[in-house]
């Protein structure tokens, strides 16, 4: 099954289409029973996932890795805990130009929530619900101008206040999970090394940076 795979967009797919049969009396005995075994197995693949997804928060835990807000010492010290980030997980951070404030998005499969994120104790106040999921990672170019980059290389633009959407454009086979303009250059880059155009999301490997530490 797509579940079992990871592949959760072709699950909740396969899942739509499946009610959609259902609703229209498409299905015979047989496909029935076999439908009531997959439910079966989902369900069990279900409590699987949330097992590993709570030892998972246990190890991050242990690891000082559980939702916590911090800086990082560019000298290469220890960081600093601000706080825990109560509610969803956030996936990206940006800080707005002009305000100085930091913003964070917490992605679902068909919607992501923007949020203002206090610096001082990392409380999170939701700012709007863009109908858009898995924009995981954000940057803002200007004051009112935010890119978003979506696991499967799509990218967008974000226009303040209302937070309307504009597509950009794909990089094939990227998965963005982090973004930042380059203040000098105003060229956007990401995480996974590419350094990309924020007019045609086109990309341009400049490199390996290595696993655990970063360099610029």
């Amino acid at each position: 099954m797509a579940l079992a795979k990871g592949d959760f967009a072709q699950a909740s797919e396969l899942l739509k289409q499946l009610q959609k049969d259902i609703a229209q009396g498409k299905l015979s005995e047989q496909q029935q029973k076999a439908l009531a075994g997959q439910l079966q197995e989902l369900g069990k693949q279900l409590q699987e996932l949330a097992q590993k997804n709570a030892e998972l928060e246990k190890e991050l835990e242990k690891l000082g890795l559980d939702k916590s807000l911090a800086t990082l010492s560019t000298s290469g010290g220890p960081g600093t805990i601000i706080g825990m980030l109560g509610g969803p997980e956030i996936h990206g951070l940006a800080i707005r130009p002009g305000s100085n404030e930091l913003y964070g998005s917490a992605s679902g499969a068909s919607t992501t929530t923007l949020y203002k994120i206090s610096s001082a104790d990392a409380e999170a106040l939701p700012v709007a619900t863009i109908p858009l999921g898995n924009l995981r990672a954000i940057a803002f170019a200007s004051e009112d101008v935010l890119y978003a980059g979506t696991p499967t290389g799509r990218l967008y633009r974000l226009l303040a206040p209302s937070w309307d959407t504009v597509y950009v454009g794909t990089a094939p086979g990227i998965v963005y999970s982090s973004l930042a303009f380059n203040p000098t250059s105003g060229s956007l880059w990401a995480s996974i090394r590419p350094i990309i155009s924020f007019t045609k999301a086109k990309r341009a490997c400049v490199g390996s940076l290595g696993f655990m530490a970063l360099s610029l």
